[in-house]
């Protein structure tokens, strides 16, 4: 009895993180490259072990055409190189500008690296007319003047990616590799949408919230034969 109410009870655990985790996906619906996360026991359908862990669903999202030209949109397993405040970090969200100071920096102000390390545009748009223009390789040029090409990376082979934040990956000891030219497509003017579907999320959270009620009312009967179970042995 007491083995099928813990159980019950960690059917309930489980699927508030379940929960969770879709809650998460669904807040980030819009989010720029955000990719979603899944419960690797909800995949196999383990409902009867300890455990729960997640993984990255690193499939393609929808590329959205903004004709912003520093929007870009990544094509492949590839990612782009930002320099954050505690080392660089991988992401697939490639809505950039230029900061004040004449730099292609990212949302959060991260400054975006080429493969001769940070991108200074400023300093080279001598007009109101000098267009920066992205190669699909990744080429960057203001006018006729090459600037630099952006940093394409991928994680080195069995290095595992740590997601930290909603768009930004950690791989350990900066143990990644340049892609090769071919392997990828950079699209100016595009931005990667988010990879949730909405619609399959909210079955998910469904059958989740059927599930935790059946738990709970499993629970809730158990307990009351237990509370049974003990007046009779009172007597």
């Amino acid at each position: 009895m007491k083995d099928g109410l813990k159980i019950a009870a960690y059917s309930m655990e489980k699927n508030n993180k379940y929960m969770g985790i879709i809650a998460n996906n669904l807040a980030n619906l819009n989010t720029i490259g955000y990719k979603r996360d899944v419960s690797f026991s909800n995949i196999l359908g383990e409902y009867d072990k300890p455990t729960l862990l997640e993984y990255t669903d690193f499939r393609q999202g929808e590329a959205l055409q903004t004709d912003n030209p520093l929007d870009v949109a990544l094509n492949g397993n590839a990612f782009f190189v930002v320099e954050k405040n505690d080392g660089m970090a991988l992401t697939r969200n490639g809505k950039f500008k230029i900061s004040n100071d004449g730099y292609l920096i990212d949302e959060e102000g991260s400054k975006v690296l080429g493969k001769n390390g940070e991108i200074a545009l400023k300093t080279n748009m001598l007009g109101d007319d000098e267009m920066v223009i992205i190669s699909k390789d990744g080429e960057i040029k203001v006018g006729q003047n090459t600037i630099d090409e952006l940093l394409v990376v991928r994680p080195d082979e069995n290095t595992e990616l740590n997601k930290v934040g909603n768009c930004y990956y950690k791989v350990p000891d900066d143990q990644f590799v340049e892609v090769e030219e071919g392997e990828y497509e950079v699209h100016q003017g595009f931005i990667e949408n988010s990879n949730v579907n909405a619609i399959e999320e909210m079955e998910a959270m469904i059958k989740i919230t059927k599930n935790y009620e059946s738990s709970q009312k499993i629970v809730n009967y158990m307990d009351q034969v237990l509370e049974q179970v003990n007046k009779i042995g009172k007597v």
